[in-house]
């Protein structure tokens, strides 16, 4: 037993600073890692996911997000803080029916709920990463062949490519170099 709670004091900074990174605060992951490591009951490993929780947003806000800027508008920070006054009064209500129904439900219950609820958030995640992985594609491969279409020389004109036609690719190209780019910085820390 000891030696299980050893590689998971290991173990699970690394998990937490992954899951943070990728954006779900590492709750989602200490709950099942506190019940089979820890041997934590469901609803103590839901009150320690919770504090982990917070302690990393805490940590991302202080170290990071306060000070990195939007990538669109300079002048601020990169949190949208009209988005959070309009999330944060569901994300209290949510809470305090959380906290009411963790007071009220078994432990069996409240892993059932628990089970269910991140079956179905998965199963949602991996069709909506497919689907945007999907249309990502289409469109990138749309771009590549209309830039290649517009550079090569039509029959009617001699010319490898005029002067209008050449502003097109080349917009066409910058538009997806930014779309990368943007979405590499979204992943910087």
């Amino acid at each position: 037993m000891l030696g299980g709670e050893i590689f998971a004091t290991i173990f699970i900074p690394i998990l937490l600073a992954f899951a943070s990174v990728g954006g779900i605060g590492g709750g989602a992951v200490m709950v099942p890692l506190g019940i089979a490591f820890f041997h934590f009951a469901s609803k103590e490993s839901i009150a320690v996911s919770a504090v982990i929780v917070l302690e990393s947003a805490v940590i991302r806000y202080v170290f990071f997000s306060h000070w990195k800027e939007h990538p669109e508008i300079k002048s601020r920070s990169e949190i949208d803080f009209n988005t959070v006054r309009m999330v944060y009064p569901l994300f209290l209500l949510g809470s305090y029916f959380g906290v009411i129904c963790y007071i009220i439900f078994s432990e069996l219950l409240i892993a059932i709920a628990m089970i269910t609820i991140m079956g179905g958030l998965s199963i949602q995640m991996i069709r909506s990463s497919i689907s945007k992985y999907r249309a990502e594609t289409i469109a990138m491969q749309a771009a590549a062949e209309k830039l290649l279409n517009k550079t090569e020389p039509t029959p009617d004109s001699g010319d490898p490519a005029g002067s209008n036609e050449q502003s097109e690719p080349n917009e066409a190209l910058e538009a997806i170099l930014k779309r990368e780019e943007s979405c590499a910085n979204q992943w910087k820390i």
